[in-house]
């Protein structure tokens, strides 16, 4: 039997079994892109990264399986498997033939090749976080916003935004993502405000209400507000501060478009003539 046949009548059921695509939250990515293969020159690329299955729960990467035919060896995929968790940094990787299933733990280098069975979404969950903690299931709670499907994250920016999530979840005071030039800075910065917005974050740990960000120019501004309008994140009406009007001096209830050093003042001593009442009691204590 072929690894297409292995995959149908053997190891899409034992998933399926165990609650993947079947509990609420959880989902198979099949043939899921991880890189569109090494650049070679002369407009050519390598082989493309192509895990087999991705297994996804709360909007999480959990597990990556890796198959292959039913005659070939269990521990065929592994050294496959094995690579294409560490370039996803996901931490449980499964190898099979659809006879057995082989499993190895990324994060404690166990391995095992006596499991009978996946393990469900609930249970890949604990084995993975084994600490409850509720800013980060909050956090798991809200999707990557990516128009329909038209704008894909990769898998470098999912790890920015998952570890940055962790580090705000672990209520660490500074953060520093350091990426090269071309690798979207921009889209991870909105996929964090993004989160912390829906998940109603802010500093007091409280999930009472939104927070504010700042913008760092009038493209950002208009970035976010081309996704966020749209979604009802934006009010309607937008607020500009009389002492300091213009295109670089954008108040919304949603953030501050602008430098850092006039938000901020604006955040510091906001004049209740010229703002807002809900704008201009908050300060730049609340603003992350």
């Amino acid at each position: 039997m072929n690894e297409a046949g292995t995959r149908a009548e053997h190891i899409a059921p034992a998933l399926k079994a165990a609650g993947w695509g079947v509990v609420e939250g959880s989902r198979i990515r099949r043939e899921y892109p991880i890189a569109p293969g090494r650049i070679e020159g002369h407009g050519k690329r390598g082989k493309a990264l192509t895990a087999d299955y991705v297994l996804e729960y709360r909007n999480t990467k959990l597990a990556v399986v890796e198959a292959k035919a039913w005659d070939e060896e269990l521990t065929e995929g592994v050294g496959q498997a094995k690579n294409y968790a560490g370039k996803l940094a996901i931490r449980h990787t499964y190898s099979t033939n659809g006879q057995g299933i082989y499993g190895i733990d990324m994060e404690t280098g166990k391995e095992r090749d006596d499991i009978t069975r996946y393990p469900t979404p609930d249970e890949l969950w604990k084995m993975t976080f084994a600490k409850a903690d509720a800013w980060r299931d909050r956090f798991a709670a809200v999707p990557f916003e990516d128009k329909g499907g038209s704008h894909p994250s990769r898998y470098y920016q999912d790890i920015a935004i998952e570890r940055a999530m962790q580090a705000i979840a672990d209520d660490k005071k500074r953060i520093l993502l350091t990426l090269a030039t071309g690798t979207g800075k921009t889209f991870i910065a909105f996929q964090i405000a993004w989160k912390l917005f829906h998940s109603r974050w802010n500093l007091s740990r409280e999930p009472t209400r939104r927070p504010r960000i700042l913008f760092e120019d009038r493209k950002s501004r208009r970035q976010a507000a081309a996704v966020l309008q749209p979604e009802g994140c934006f009010s309607p009406a937008v607020l500009f501060l009389r002492e300091h009007k213009g295109p670089n001096r954008l108040l919304t209830k949603w953030g501050c478009g602008g430098k850092y050093p006039t938000c901020k003042r604006a955040w510091s001593k906001p004049t209740p003539k010229t703002a807002c009442p809900s704008v201009a009691q908050k300060r730049a204590s609340n603003t992350w």
